[in-house]
């Protein structure tokens, strides 16, 4: 399996363009899991069925890894057989059902998901200003992304292929799945908006002069929005993640 893992590996960084902590984190996980599954007599991906996999994911489980390691190992191996089944290599995609464990979370807020989907009918859709707004919008919501994630996001970490992205900060890496909703204004933006902003900048929510917002940026845009709203409490890109988990 270890050629069919350095295939993807190329694939992802020539056509894909993955940045490096990207690739280093598929190719530690996919290695994890090739070690596991040669361990159990399987060596070649095109002989493994969904058993196979689900079998590894409660591996993971009984040795104590974190949700968010469980999550972001089986995004990398559903990309993985994904790539597999697009060239032909296989036939048949073993790990089209295996999902992310669901992980509960306390919520420290008290504001409704009613209030926080009115917020999301507020950006003008007629507007480049407002299909970004509402994209970043929804990854806080659906997505549970944090701010300081949202404004370091490049376009590579965006897979709309299997609805996730990979959030990368300075402490800490995470992989996110979200919602149709979240796919669709995403690739509207990416499609059709992000274009026409910069060139330039590597990164996928920029300012309308083409430079990377900053987390003022995004509290200013949650505020402007939240002000139109006749709600008495706060709402702040905290109170929206929050908001999300109770869905």
């Amino acid at each position: 399996m270890e050629q069919q893992i350095e295939l993807f590996l190329e694939y992802m960084q020539d056509q894909r363009h993955a940045g490096k902590n990207t690739l280093e984190s598929y190719s530690r996980d996919l290695r994890k899991f090739r070690q596991y599954m040669e361990e159990n007599g399987k060596s070649d991906a095109r002989d493994m069925i969904a058993t196979n996999l689900t079998g590894y994911v409660l591996y993971m489980e009984r040795s104590g890894l974190s949700s968010a390691t469980i999550s972001r190992s089986i995004a990398s191996i559903r990309a993985f057989f994904l790539f597999l089944l697009r060239r032909g290599i296989i036939h048949m995609d073993p790990s089209e059902q295996l999902h992310p464990p669901k992980v509960e979370k306390k919520v420290s807020s008290q504001i409704g998901s009613s209030d926080i989907k009115r917020l999301l009918r507020t950006p003008d859709l007629h507007t480049s200003k407002g299909i970004r707004d509402l994209a970043m919008l929804e990854l806080l919501y659906s997505g549970g992304v944090r701010v300081s994630e949202l404004i370091e996001l490049r376009p590579e970490d965006v897979h709309l292929e299997l609805d996730y992205i990979c959030c990368h900060t300075e402490e800490r890496e995470r992989v996110l799945s979200f919602d149709r909703k979240t796919h669709e204004v995403l690739a509207q933006y990416l499609q059709e908006i992000r274009p026409t902003l910069s060139q330039e900048s590597g990164y996928l929510f920029l300012n309308s002069r083409g430079r990377r917002l900053s987390r003022q940026g995004v509290w200013k845009m949650i505020r402007q929005y939240a002000s139109k709203l006749d709600i008495d409490e706060v709402i702040t890109s905290q109170k929206i993640r929050n908001a999300g988990r109770k869905e």
